[in-house]
């Protein structure tokens, strides 16, 4: 035979401890829950760069130099910051703009890289590393000094072998290497320009 169970004898000093009902408390449990899942979620996206998809173009200028654009897809979390730049093969970079969305774009809006590049320059901005991205996306200036014209000329197979790229870096530290190519011209059209000099 089973025995029936005992009554439970309550304790005066434990009936204190147990917290009475409050719906302020329970609201704020809520509240406090639902911060904290919105946080996690953020600090898993801003630990991470989502980039993803690259554009670029560039002109060889008639002072010798080149310029580049380079526009890559993707979401960029506030804070997000370009920190620093690696020439392609035979280049030295000498400045590094990031385009805000409100800016005319190099692609589309602007009658060459040259003029943009002007603009930039115009607005007495040096282009000197870490700059801010704004979350809108990320498009870059590239401004490159040849040292090298022999590695720029389009019968050197060795400037293909050593791309730049730039670094760009979230909030959270999580990097990402923006890809700048190195592109090649006539040897003609780069000493008419001056980089050979």
């Amino acid at each position: 035979m089973v025995a029936p169970p005992t009554p439970a004898v309550e304790d005066p000093t434990l009936t204190s401890l147990v917290p009475r009902p409050s719906r302020w408390r329970d609201a704020l449990l809520v509240v406090l829950a639902l911060t904290a899942l919105v946080a996690a979620g953020w600090l898993g996206t801003a630990s991470r760069l989502d980039l993803r998809g690259q554009s670029g173009a560039g002109e060889l200028l008639r002072d010798g130099r080149v310029v580049q654009a380079v526009e890559v897809k993707g979401w960029v979390v506030p804070g997000t910051r370009v920190v620093s730049a690696d020439a392609p093969a035979g280049t030295r970079v000498a400045g590094v703009w990031v385009l805000g969305a409100d800016e005319p774009d190099p692609f589309v809006e602007v009658a060459g890289l040259h003029d943009a590049l002007e603009a930039r320059q115009a607005a007495d901005d040096p282009g000197t590393l870490p700059r801010a991205v704004p979350s809108a996306g990320l498009r870059l200036l590239v401004l490159l000094d040849v040292e090298d014209c022999a590695l720029l000329a389009d019968d050197a197979p060795a400037a293909r072998d050593h791309d730049g790229a730039v670094e760009v870096r979230s909030p959270l530290g999580s990097t990402h290497r923006v890809h700048l190519a190195a592109f090649t011209w006539p040897r003609e059209d780069l000493e008419a320009a001056g980089a050979c000099d």
